[in-house]
């Protein structure tokens, strides 16, 4: 039998067997082959995901890893590299959204829950804070300050985000690490952008936050935006 054949054969039953499982019993080192089936067309990615694995230690590693420390992995091409790390941020995302409800009982609570989400990006983001009735957090998107400011319809990526179930509420974040917490031109324009499309959609826009250096500042309270709707969190 033809090597190619014996591969064929091999990938195909790991596909099957991934389906069967949804994956339970696979090692680390067979997820990342398979993971590599996507950018590796015919080359056996075995012998690859063990070394990604002796380099890094685990999967969570791996996928976290910048696509210049992966490519210095023998058999990891920029194809590859680009595969882990689409896949590090969608695991990412997927997190963020799902694993991290967090409940509060005062504006202090959540503005010091901003502080510390902020503790984590050492670029500008945009952060949509989704708020349930009952002061919980229910959903969390983030979009690079760059990407927004320099897109030509930033409207299409906020509103998407807006138009998922049991969206309620929401508070806007913007995350200057480097700089004090002072509103600049484009967060005004994106906080009067966000609060015209939360609007459109039936979500009520409780403040705009700005968070720098350990600190924050809240439009609403300071009355440095006018919002649609009176009244705050309590």
């Amino acid at each position: 039998m033809s090597e190619k054949k014996v591969h064929a054969d091999h990938r195909k039953r790991m596909r099957q067997r991934f389906l069967d499982t949804g994956g339970a019993g696979f090692s680390s080192h067979e997820l990342l082959e398979l993971l590599l089936f996507g950018s590796v067309p015919r080359i056996n990615t075995n012998p690859t995901a063990h070394k990604l694995i002796d380099r890094f230690g685990t999967v969570e590693n791996v996928l976290s890893a910048s696509a210049d420390e992966l490519q210095k992995v023998d058999g990891i091409g920029a194809a590859s590299a680009r595969l882990i790390n689409v896949m590090g941020e969608a695991c990412r995302r997927f997190r963020e959204r799902n694993s991290d409800i967090f409940s509060f009982s005062s504006e202090e609570e959540l503005l010091s829950y901003i502080i510390s989400r902020s503790e984590a990006f050492t670029e500008p983001v945009c952060m949509l804070l989704f708020i349930s009735s009952n002061l919980t957090i229910t959903g969390i998107e983030t979009f690079p300050l760059s990407e927004l400011i320099g897109s030509p319809a930033p409207e299409k990526r906020l509103s998407g985000c807006m138009l998922r179930n049991d969206r309620e509420r929401l508070t806007a974040v913007f995350v200057h690490p480097d700089s004090p917490p002072i509103p600049s031109a484009s967060d005004y324009r994106l906080t009067k952008l966000i609060a015209e499309i939360s609007g459109s959609v039936g979500i009520t826009m409780l403040d705009s936050v700005i968070c720098g250096c350990g600190k924050v500042f809240s439009m609403r309270s300071s009355g440095a935006f006018s919002f649609r709707t009176r009244g705050g969190l309590f």
